[in-house]
């Protein structure tokens, strides 16, 4: 059932603990407060007095709903030693870390003269983005919070991120784990101040570890800010299959990108053009150099390993079906390395693969030991005799392809690139 709810907020929120006489050692907490000041940190305070000096004061701090990389920090608050200490710490904001909707569990540790301590019982202050009047909307797998835009803007959204849930089981195997939260901010620069630290042109997050994703949709964008819902929504549902205890998820760029771009629907023009400029000259990346995330890759070589990506996804779903790419992203969650998770579902590795998808595509297998003598650079399929010179002629007349490939793709790759998350998503 599909509820709405109007979210009221305060600007700041403040969870503050009454006065309390805590142990045996005439220590006495006069307040102990968190403040939530979005989107740049929360500070903690703490008002003690005793009989004696107080001659320490910790803080414990824990992200009790995060999934991954959750553990208590020991923190040391500024403070000067006497019987009435005040103490502060603000656990600053950066890029993911405390998005809206995040728990921080604390408490004092407080140590007199005498060697007592004393502890004040554990708090939990939330973090939530107070600067905009938040909306949302409910289904049974996602939850959907905006601002911009009327009920029946949310409704599409939701519906759109609800129907790819069911599709993506269906065409890919990548079935949702857990529910889902979907901040919709209503400008990309909205985004981006919610985000300190990240890089300007951010224009999509998931965060795995709290079932999250932050996406910039404004009414009447024209369908960009849909496909970028989609595919940072396929990001979050491959983490929640992929997630391995202790390792978090560690699935190749080449696979986790190929699946969100393949979400999105059909393949773009500008994904077309870069593929078949890349086989035309037979410079396919290797699936081993496309295991790290593509944002440091330059403009073409991003372009071009976003097709890639695309292309082998959509040959492995075709030749295999979706049932194995279930099967081979539950192989991660085991903690496997791709030639592992690969072989134990396909029978093949990396390479294999490859060759497999390169071969569906025209080309021939890799040379694996010319690769090895060239440093691991991708290596050119050579013609001899004739077939050399119809390569020069025809490298010549696709200068004026690579252009308009470069060009076309400027846009998109833009757009691709605003799309980031942790763990090598984007």
């Amino acid at each position: 059932m599909i509820r709405a709810l109007v979210v009221v907020v305060t600007v700041l929120a403040i969870l503050t603990l009454p006065a309390a006489r805590v142990g045996a050692a005439g220590v006495t907490v006069v307040s102990s407060a968190a403040r939530v000041d979005f989107p740049w940190g929360v500070t903690f305070t703490l008002e003690a007095v005793s009989e004696v000096e107080i001659t320490d004061v910790s803080l414990l701090v824990n992200l009790p709903n995060q999934r991954y990389g959750a553990y208590p920090r020991n923190v040391r608050p500024d403070f000067r030693p006497g019987p009435r200490v005040t103490a502060t710490w603000t656990w600053r904001r950066y890029g993911s870390q405390l998005p809206p909707g995040a728990d921080i569990s604390y408490q004092w540790r407080i140590t007199d003269a005498a060697g007592a301590r004393v502890e004040t019982p554990m708090a939990v202050v939330r973090v939530e983005d107070t600067r905009f009047p938040w909306r949302e909307l409910k289904s049974d797998t996602v939850t959907l919070r905006w601002y911009r835009g009327d009920e029946a803007f949310g409704r599409n959204l939701l519906d759109a991120a609800t129907a790819t849930v069911t599709r993506l089981a269906h065409e890919q195997g990548v079935d949702l784990v857990r529910p889902v939260t979907v901040l919709v901010y209503g400008s990309q620069a909205d985004l981006y101040s919610a985000l300190p630290g990240t890089p300007p042109w951010i224009g999509g997050l998931s965060i795995g570890e709290y079932d999250t994703v932050l996406v910039p949709i404004a009414p009447g964008d024209g369908g960009d800010g849909q496909r970028a819902l989609l595919h940072e929504l396929t990001h979050q549902i491959i983490y929640q299959i992929t997630f391995s205890p202790g390792l978090g998820s560690r699935v190749p760029a080449w696979l986790n990108e190929g699946l969100a771009v393949v979400a999105e629907g059909g393949t773009s023009r500008e994904h077309r053009q870069a593929l078949a400029q890349a086989v035309q000259f037979d410079r396919l990346p290797t699936l081993r150099t496309l295991t790290n995330p593509f944002s440091t890759l330059p403009g073409p070589d991003a372009q071009t390993a976003y097709a890639a990506a695309e292309s082998v996804v959509r040959y492995l779903l075709h030749e295999y079906g979706p049932d194995r790419m279930r099967a081979l992203l539950t192989r991660f969650a085991e903690g496997r390395t791709p030639d592992d998770a690969l072989r134990a579902v396909y029978g093949k590795g990396q390479d294999e693969i490859e060759d497999g998808w390169r071969v569906s595509l025209g080309l021939r297998p890799r040379d694996r030991g010319e690769e090895l003598a060239t440093g691991g650079a991708p290596v050119l399929a050579r013609g001899q005799g004739a077939a050399g010179s119809r390569a020069v002629v025809a490298g010549v007349a696709a200068m004026a392809t690579t252009l308009v490939v470069m060009v076309a793709g400027s846009v998109l790759l833009l757009r691709r690139r605003r799309r980031a998350s942790p763990n090598g998503r984007g």
